[in-house]
């Protein structure tokens, strides 16, 4: 399938992409939460979204997939040749450095981000 150095290619992005343990698609509960656009999440599995460099951030309440669908993605991604980190949003606040803002007086201030949304 992969030639010797495709494949520790892909070992190493997958292992460096920190996916860990998730359920396949195929095996997604797509009654639950009712909301869900099917549609919608099979399109975004062709990444299209990545050659425009678009981020993609995926918001709902506890439980309703939002992690099993990023896995999903970023294995997707990695199959394809992507780099990909997968982390979750209060994981990722943390590890943030600090951002500079100017406020509308023109004053700067140190912030870190605490929410993606």
């Amino acid at each position: 399938m992969f030639s010797g150095a495709k494949r520790r290619s892909l070992e190493r992005r997958l292992s460096h992409a920190k996916l860990g343990r998730f359920k396949p698609l195929t095996e997604f509960d797509w009654q639950w939460p009712d909301k869900i656009d099917q549609k919608a999440i099979h399109a975004l599995m062709q990444l299209d979204f990545l050659t425009g460099a678009n981020n993609l951030i995926l918001l709902g309440g506890n439980g309703v997939g939002k992690s099993t669908l990023a896995q999903n993605l970023g294995y997707q991604a990695v199959m394809r040749g992507h780099t990909v980190l997968f982390t979750t949003a209060p994981t990722c606040s943390m590890t943030w450095p600090p951002w500079t803002v100017t406020t509308p007086c023109g004053e700067e201030s140190s912030t870190t981000p605490n929410r993606l949304c």
